[in-house]
């Protein structure tokens, strides 16, 4: 589940939940790694500004039904850096607003996924998962902060 805050002139003016689908290469990475000993990675929060026809065919590379939301300012996707896992069966960040996104001119944003490659509009690495969220109107000067939970049930 993707957690977002909404930012003007430093004030809160909305929060916003939404849960996420896991494609299926996010899956088959998770079976992977948990069960047959893959490497660990690292793992960035991006966002999603139109379309928004989500698949779990989508990849990094090829996601016809959305495209990346990267007219933020900030030079890389922030890293999702996450919690100790003890006993609670779920992931979260490790500082609750972790993923910043200061956008310097109008935007859109739909939605959030999460991929092993930090480059801002990057088209490599592993798509693990995508959310929507109801459209918001970003304006210059607006901050978007965005919280990442796993959680298995």
């Amino acid at each position: 589940m993707f957690k977002l805050k909404h930012f003007r002139s430093g004030v809160l003016i909305a929060e916003h939940a939404f849960p996420n689908a896991v494609v299926d290469l996010g899956a088959n990475l998770l079976l992977e790694t948990m069960f047959r000993g893959a490497a660990q990675r690292n793992w960035y929060i991006g966002l999603i500004n139109s379309g928004v026809v989500l698949n779990n065919a989508d990849t990094m590379g090829s996601h016809a039904g959305w495209t990346e939301l990267a007219s933020y300012s900030e030079g890389a996707r922030p890293q999702w850096i996450v919690n100790n896992p003890v006993a609670t069966r779920r992931l979260v960040n490790a500082a609750p607003d972790a993923g910043i996104f200061h956008f310097p001119g109008a935007a859109t944003l739909a939605g959030a996924f999460l991929t092993d490659d930090a480059t801002k509009g990057g088209a490599a690495g592993v798509l693990f998962c995508t959310a929507t969220v109801t459209s918001l109107s970003l304006t210059a000067g607006d901050a978007v902060t965005i919280s990442y939970q796993l959680q298995v049930t």
